[in-house]
């Protein structure tokens, strides 16, 4: 057993992270290839081993609280049968259902956090706008730097608070089972409406370069 101190570099926790972007993070911040930083630590990892066996020598190894880490990463409160209906766990994603998506976390988010990487989170399909910083980071979004700004399209801002207000007032699981329907009818009225508001031709302005490319993420506007 190697002794429990944190390594050299520690990274700061994020909310809602994959177990798998945070070793990673902690592998980078430390220099080390992702698939070396368990053995080095000695912490035996297998498709079967529960995630909670990791906890108390991970927290260790990155400097952190072992209830902060077990907040912060959904994997861990799977683990624990109790921490579903505690205070902070309530209406978080589930990592081990199938409902649960794995997402860029927001840019900007990460970047006031401190965290220069790329944080990948779990999250669900009601999340699609991160409407502190107004980016879309939902569907169609496999990077980062794909996350576009959203300032100049306000009704979308509107559908996302709309859609969280839905899944208050009705659960998730309601509100996620007539997304597909809606969503086909949404589309379906476009194709006979032929578009009458404009909605795709002000959003295709507005994401997309002169080209019809999306715009770059890395604009220091968007930075």
């Amino acid at each position: 057993m190697p002794p429990r101190q944190p390594l050299p570099r520690t990274v700061p926790l994020f909310h809602n992270e994959t177990l798998d972007s945070f070793l990673h993070r902690l592998a980078a911040a430390n220099h080390l290839p992702a698939d070396q930083l368990l053995p080095l630590l000695e912490i035996r990892r297998t498709k079967k081993t529960p995630a909670n066996t990791l906890l108390e020598p991970l927290a260790a190894a990155a400097g952190v609280h072992q209830r902060a880490l077990g907040l912060a990463l959904p994997e861990f409160l799977d683990a624990d049968v109790d921490a579903t209906d505690k205070p902070g766990a309530i209406g978080r994603p589930r990592s081990a259902l199938h409902t649960a998506i794995q997402r860029p976390a927001c840019r900007r988010c990460t970047h006031a956090a401190g965290i220069t990487m790329t944080v990948t989170c779990w999250t669900t399909h009601d999340r699609n706008v991160c409407l502190r910083h107004r980016l879309w980071i939902g569907n169609g979004i496999a990077n980062a730097d794909e996350q576009v700004d959203i300032s100049r399209l306000p009704d979308t801002i509107r559908a996302q608070r709309h859609h969280r207000n839905l899944v208050a007032r009705h659960g998730r699981r309601w509100v996620r089972n007539a997304y597909p329907d809606a969503r086909k009818m949404y589309f379906a009225w476009l194709q006979q409406s032929a578009d009458p508001f404009d909605l795709l031709d002000t959003e295709r302005r507005i994401v997309t370069d002169g080209t019809g490319c999306r715009r770059s993420g890395n604009s220091p506007r968007s930075a």
